[in-house]
């Protein structure tokens, strides 16, 4: 199937949205897809990019682009969705105090922004 851009929806969850530089390692990161066509679609997970303040994350690149993923991101059934979690990559995300900008990309489609607030 030639996969339309209106068939896949992603988003990418964060929680906490606030936490302390110390607690950091427990903040829960999670792309999220949705299959929302009629047929199984490849969800191309290569192509989400994690933009960090409007620059692109080579941490992030390097991880959705090293990883194993179920068989299901490959063929994803219709109205059916896919979860993976990225929690281990927090740490080195939010590195110091401040406040992140996050949005994930694929191809042309991005996200609404998420910030994360990260406190001493």
């Amino acid at each position: 199937m030639n996969l339309d851009l209106r068939h896949i929806q992603f988003e990418l969850q964060v929680s906490p949205l606030k936490c302390r530089l110390a607690d950091v390692a427990s903040t829960k990161i999670v792309l999220h897809v949705v299959n929302r066509s009629t047929q199984n679609v490849d969800t191309e997970n290569y192509r989400y990019e994690l933009l960090i303040d409007g620059e692109s994350s080579m941490i992030w690149s390097m991880a959705i682009g090293n990883r194993m993923y179920d068989q299901k991101w490959l063929s994803l059934p219709p109205q059916d969705s896919v979860s993976e979690d990225f929690s281990s990559l927090a740490p080195r995300l939010f590195t110091h105090e401040g406040r992140y900008h996050l949005q994930l990309k694929w191809k042309e489609l991005k996200a609404k922004t998420i910030i994360v607030e990260v406190t001493e």
